[in-house]
């Protein structure tokens, strides 16, 4: 299941990010576009691009957050067992005489 999120918010994340490159491109270009966000009629302008922009910000936040947290609990068991080791001290051996 989560090996699914990672690559699913990768996914996303590059299919936003292609698609706010196009947007950037055609409002630098000057071009009257309707890019359907949200519904049709609006035309692209900066609102538009910050919109998308903060959805772009989202979708990265969720794609980091699924592989943070796959290191993270990839790494837990190799804790678990150095904290299941035992321990021995100086005064635990038995030296002899």
């Amino acid at each position: 299941m989560a090996t699914v999120l990672r690559w699913t918010a990768l996914a996303a994340s590059l299919t936003i990010g292609v698609f706010l490159a196009v947007l950037v491109r055609s409002y630098a270009m000057g071009l009257q576009v309707d890019c359907g966000c949200f519904g049709s009629g609006e035309a692209l302008g900066p609102k538009t691009l910050l919109r998308d922009s903060l959805m772009l910000v989202l979708a990265l936040a969720v794609t980091i957050g699924a592989f943070a947290l796959r290191k993270r609990t990839a790494r837990q068991p190799q804790e678990e067992d150095a904290a299941a080791l035992p321990v021995s001290s100086d005064t635990e051996q038995s030296h002899p005489a």
